[in-house]
């Protein structure tokens, strides 16, 4: 895969003491994607802060930021990092995200994620809308089917 790729590449010039020439929000991400490769959620939480600092409407790095918080157990700030990436703005509706907003919104494991993140904090009904709205996106995406056969 793609992650596997610029892990490989990050390690390989890391080891070396040597930086490609990429932007240092690249070379961010990498760091993130190591991290995470590695089983270090707290830097990878850290990592993917400092490319939210300098890109903050990055709904990549703002999804993989939720996914890494959830590894470092931190399920709240998952959830209002995922509800951003997949709705371009935040739950509270005070901050909005222009770049690649429709792109999210047609992803179904996003929309699906939100909806394991509101199930693991106790919110069924949300967490069961959010599975549905998988299933809108994509009528064949098996995680939700099986998500919403089970209940």
């Amino acid at each position: 895969t793609e992650n596997a790729r610029v892990v490989y590449i990050a390690e390989i010039f890391r080891s070396h003491g040597v930086y490609p020439r990429h932007s240092d929000d690249q070379l961010l991400a990498a760091d993130a994607i190591l991290a995470d490769a590695k089983g270090d959620a707290a830097a990878s939480v850290a990592a993917y802060e400092k490319l939210l600092a300098r890109a903050p409407e990055n709904s990549t790095a703002l999804y993989n930021l939720a996914v890494a918080e959830l590894r470092a157990n931190q399920p709240q700030q998952a959830l209002v990092h995922a509800y951003s990436a997949f709705h371009g703005r935040t739950p509270d509706g005070t901050r909005t995200f222009e770049r690649n907003y429709t792109f999210d919104r047609r992803r179904p494991e996003k929309a699906f994620f939100v909806g394991q993140l509101l199930e693991r904090l106790g919110d069924r009904a949300a967490a069961r809308r959010y599975f549905e709205l998988s299933l809108q996106l994509n009528p064949s995406f098996l995680p939700a089917q099986a998500k919403l056969a089970a209940r």
